[in-house]
């Protein structure tokens, strides 16, 4: 059996850090919200949603390859997630 420990910490950062990060999370909920509006809602695959949109979000919003990949896949997550009928 695997065990898995986590550990909870707050960052102690300046206030031009907290500012930086603060626009790193904005951007990231934007380019959220443009992958939802961009791609098909039918379309619940990653590859077939990164396929989409993978460039315009790097470019648009400035974001690194992986907060971009990161935030396809939330999209998609979301999507498949929310397509499940609860009995």
């Amino acid at each position: 059996m695997k065990q898995v420990l986590t550990v909870s910490c707050k960052l102690e950062v300046s206030p031009e850090q907290s500012i930086k990060i603060d626009a790193i999370l904005q951007a990231f909920a934007k380019a959220c919200e443009y992958v939802n509006q961009t791609v098909p809602p039918t379309l619940m695959n990653e590859l077939a949603m990164q396929s989409l949109v993978y460039h315009n979000v790097r470019d648009m919003f400035g974001l690194s390859a992986q907060l971009a990949i990161h935030a396809i896949r939330r999209v998609s997550g979301n999507r498949k997630t929310s397509n499940i009928s609860i009995p």
